[in-house]
């Protein structure tokens, strides 16, 4: 299991820089200390709505933006797919 924890890192970061990207441009790490926090939520199972609000938790607490869960339920949902597919 830790292997695979590992092996998702990368993959979940590619999903947030992609889809998600609250401040465009920022360095590439920008979001990595998320990356551990989404692992650990798709891997216990949590569903797609706990996961949005995370990334809402993020967003408004962390970096005083407005949250969009709609897109942000999206957005869980491309994450839960690109971590089904990592063995």
């Amino acid at each position: 299991m830790r292997q695979r924890v590992h092996r998702l890192f990368k993959p979940i970061r590619d999903v947030l820089r992609a889809h998600w990207d609250p401040i465009p441009g920022s360095p590439e790490d920008e979001y990595d200390s998320y990356v551990w926090g989404l692992i650990g939520r798709l891997e216990r199972g949590e569903d797609d709505e706990a996961v949005a609000r995370y990334l809402d938790q993020v967003v408004v607490d962390l970096m005083s933006l407005q949250a969009f869960h709609h897109r942000h339920l999206e957005i869980a949902d491309k994450l839960r797919s690109v971590a089904a597919g990592v063995r």
